[in-house]
């Protein structure tokens, strides 16, 4: 049924909807309890701890998720488990540094930072990509979020 629903273009913008309120949300709490002075690490600890037990719930109780996790599990060869553990390494780094930044800055800063800042990376990635495929339209709506994003990064 969720499949279904992803693969509709009402289903793919309530997904990005509900994800976004729901990760402002959880920035909001983060810095709420990183200002009552709860560390980062006790915080990744709570956050794995309740991933995995989600999926160890989804395993017990959904037959097509333990038939899901048997059939790809060994899919992985060594060398993308390998990949997959640089990338969490860094994304706990990358949560530390958040968490400093999420501290001093407060969550509606942080929040929209990352958009701007995923926008232009993404938009900068596309125009090199997509070079060929590149008119004025494209060109005159990335440098108006361009100057936005230095608008706002010099607001302050």
């Amino acid at each position: 049924m969720l499949d279904a629903f992803a693969k509709t273009k009402h289903g793919f913008i309530t997904i990005l909807i509900l994800s976004s309120i729901i990760g402002w949300m959880a920035t909001y709490h983060d810095e709420m309890l990183l200002l009552e002075e709860v560390s980062t690490l006790s915080l990744l600890l709570y956050e794995t701890i309740t991933l995995l037990l989600v999926i160890l719930v989804m395993t017990i109780i959904s037959k097509s998720a333990r038939k899901s996790i048997t059939n790809t599990l060994h899919k992985i060869d060594g060398k993308t488990f390998l990949l997959l553990c640089f990338f969490s390494i860094v994304g706990v780094g990358l949560a530390f540094t958040g968490d400093f930044i999420l501290k001093y800055h407060g969550t509606a800063k942080v929040r929209f930072g990352q958009v701007i800042t995923s926008f232009l990376i993404t938009g900068t990635i596309y125009l090199f990509l997509e070079r060929n495929n590149l008119n004025i339209k494209k060109l005159i709506f990335f440098f108006t979020m361009l100057f936005g994003a230095i608008g706002f990064a010099i607001n302050d």
